[in-house]
């Protein structure tokens, strides 16, 4: 069976498996033509495009402080119940030994999940947002004066080698729903159990470890960084994620980089728009993904429009009905 399949074929049938709600999220924007907005200062946003790049910084840094701890906290109870026996034994049943070894390797891998996963915070743009974008946003995140970069989901939503930063659209969970996504999954491994025995059995003969085990660590480890409290809900929020200590991308890629932050020394990865038509990541330029920008509110909204025509025009982005200036009211 295995033989009979490509490579693309067997991740269009395996990536609902196993991340299902995932793989709706993305099947779902995909056909709707989903676009993102970043919210951030108007200060950043400039960074972003005189700079051609956009920081990934470190989780633990966000604006939530609970940043994958509560998806850890949220598998540590599903796992720990005895209702995690309905997924442990969709995994031994591929692999007698899966279970052990994918205990062994998830642990040894906590820290460096906790304090070396690097986030882009995206959400989802809607039609009725073009002119004003989200309030609520702009009250988290926008500052004295705030910027919404919209984007265009191709380079986004585009699956590819050319680097190993995933874009994520965040659950929102608590124990409960957190456990029913993973039964979900136990579901899904017992419906493709023969395929997964056949894939598991080729890839011990080749290398001698277990393909269950990783993948399912691989799924641990993005329901860790991808599991938000319900109370960010209106967030909608998709995340660009990047571990260097799971899989790095050449540095010209995603370039290791230094600064400080209110007074934060801190490490961080500036993700490159620049295409790999190669490679199939295409679209990712700032004239291309670029779909509009929104001022946000400002107590000078002329001023900084016309800085931002001109770094704009600079980067040979057509601003036609492409930079919006909002005249919220500022409040102080």
């Amino acid at each position: 069976m295995v033989e009979q399949m490509t490579e693309a074929e067997l991740l269009e049938r395996l990536g609902p498996v196993f991340s299902p709600y995932g793989a709706r999220k993305i099947y779902e924007a995909r056909d709707n033509g989903q676009r993102f907005v970043h919210y951030t200062s108007c200060e950043a946003a400039l960074s972003i495009i005189e700079n051609n790049s956009i920081w990934l910084r470190n989780a633990t840094l966000m604006n939530d402080f609970s940043e994958i701890q509560h998806g850890l906290e949220c598998l540590r109870a599903y796992w720990g119940h005895e209702r995690g026996d309905k997924l442990r034994a969709a995994i031994s049943e591929i692999n007698p030994e899966g279970v052990d070894a994918l205990v062994k390797a998830f642990d040894s891998n906590v820290f460096s999940l906790l304090n070396d996963t690097y986030i882009i915070s995206l959400s989802e743009h809607d039609p009725s947002e073009d002119q004003f974008g989200r309030l609520s946003m702009w009250r988290a995140y926008g500052r004295q004066t705030g910027a919404a970069l919209v984007l265009n989901n191709g380079p986004i939503l585009s699956p590819t080698n050319a680097i190993s930063a995933v874009t994520i659209p965040v659950m929102y969970a608590d124990h409960f729903v957190f456990a029913e996504h993973m039964d979900e999954i136990a579901d899904k491994l017992v419906e493709e159990v023969d395929l997964l025995r056949e894939l598991e059995a080729a890839h011990q003969q080749q290398t001698g470890s277990s393909l269950i085990s990783a993948n399912m660590e691989q799924v641990f480890r993005w329901a860790c960084v991808s599991t938000k409290h319900l109370g960010f809900r209106e967030e909608r929020e998709w995340r660009v994620v990047y571990q260097p200590h799971v899989d790095a991308t050449l540095p010209d890629r995603i370039m290791p980089a230094t600064c400080s932050l209110n007074d934060v020394p801190q490490n961080i990865y500036k993700l490159i728009f620049q295409n790999y038509p190669d490679e199939g990541f295409v679209g990712a330029t700032i004239p291309e993904i670029l779909n509009r920008l929104i001022i946000g509110p400002t107590a000078h909204p002329y001023v900084v429009f016309a800085r931002m025509f001109d770094a704009l025009q600079s980067k040979g982005v057509n601003t036609e009905n492409l930079l919006i200036n909002s005249h919220i009211p500022l409040r102080q």
